[in-house]
């Protein structure tokens, strides 16, 4: 199964608009399209929510045994920046709690309770997905 999710934000009348896009055709239908709400409202934090919702929906479904056939779960993300931190700096990530290699604090990730939801959305990441693809 491939979960396809992506985030934008852009300019709009002097304030900044985002929005999330999550997509699966089968075996279980889904289709979000929502706008989002935050302080920052950047692409990469719209990036981090769009992969949250898709991951959130993984894990609900699993609980209800929605997916009780679906063996492979691919997330794919168009982000460049989510594909790298999931799969090159995450474990740098980790082991600095939750610091880049540069030891600040991860970009991107909003304040503290975001970053903790984050924290937790690369954990059911890696714990839920067999796969994490590029789609862009």
């Amino acid at each position: 199964m491939d979960i396809f999710s992506d985030g934008s934000s852009k300019m709009h009348n002097g304030s900044r608009a985002a929005g999330i896009g999550v997509y699966c055709r089968d075996p279980v239908p889904l289709r979000i399209s929502e706008p989002i709400f935050s302080t920052s409202n950047t692409n990469n934090e719209a990036e981090w929510i769009a992969l949250a919702v898709s991951v959130a929906w993984v894990v609900e479904a699993k609980n209800a045994n929605t997916l009780v056939d679906c063996n492979e779960i691919t997330f794919c993300v168009d982000s460049q920046y989510i594909f790298n931190a999931m799969t090159k700096w995450i474990e740098v990530w980790r082991q600095n709690n939750w610091r880049s290699s540069k030891k600040t604090a991860v970009a991107h990730l909003g304040n503290a309770q975001v970053n903790a939801d984050h924290k937790e959305i690369v954990t059911r990441v890696m714990d839920s997905a067999n796969a994490l693809s590029r789609s862009g």
